[in-house]
């Protein structure tokens, strides 16, 4: 039976170069889907379909959507096509990159076999990509807290992995989905991971116990 596997993760996780590596290397089994959205096509968005709000409602309440997500108080919607979701399924896995809230709305589809991953970066690797973005310091602090709440809302996933490595990560991901299992070099520690952000974040001058 052909599975739905589900990445999640906070921002600079890594999901997409994940996903697109998957696709690259078997794109005859694996297929990733482009989720419809609202916000404004930015440089190389060639993973979205853009559309006005009104016609996300309207898909919306014609149940088109698999999930959907509101970013922003409404600002900012993103939903992932059912019909596309089907159509892929029938020739090979599908690759969605959705948030936890997302997640949840899948799993209510009892008719699809879904395999799921959160992936997060070790603190030090977020940090490295976050300034290599060009985000400040106090925005690098911001985001570090953020993926911090998100880890542990990951409880509920079935594998978190540390992707510092891509390869790495393929191989981990495609083990997980033909034995259920991981090595114990590869399971992923919540406390060590916290203490691990409190020292990326002790160097930037802040705490996980300040305020955002």
């Amino acid at each position: 039976m052909r599975r739905i596997i589900l990445l999640s993760g906070p921002s600079g996780s890594g999901k997409t170069t994940v996903s697109k590596a998957l696709q690259a290397r078997e794109p005859e089994k694996y297929q990733t889907i482009r989720s419809v959205t609202t916000r404004h096509p930015r440089e190389a968005d060639e993973y979205y379909q853009f559309v006005s709000d009104e016609e996300f409602d309207r898909m919306r309440e014609d149940k088109q959507f698999l999930e959907t997500n509101d970013y922003m108080g409404n600002q900012c919607k993103y939903g992932t096509p059912l019909k596309a979701v089907q159509e892929a399924l029938q020739s090979s896995d599908c690759i969605l990159e959705i948030d936890v809230n997302g997640k949840d709305q899948v799993a209510r589809h009892k008719e699809f076999k879904v395999t799921s991953f959160f992936l997060v970066a070790d603190p030090q690797t977020l940090c490295d990509r976050l300034i290599f973005r060009g985000e400040t310091n106090n925005s690098i602090i911001r985001r570090l807290k953020a993926s911090m709440e998100e880890v542990v809302k990951s409880t509920g996933y079935d594998a978190v992995i540390i992707n510092n490595d891509t390869d790495k990560t393929i191989i981990i991901i495609k083990s997980f989905i033909e034995n259920r299992s991981m090595t114990a070099e590869d399971t992923f520690s919540m406390n060590d991971y916290i203490e691990e952000v409190e020292k990326v974040l002790r160097k930037l001058g802040s705490s996980l116990y300040e305020p955002r």
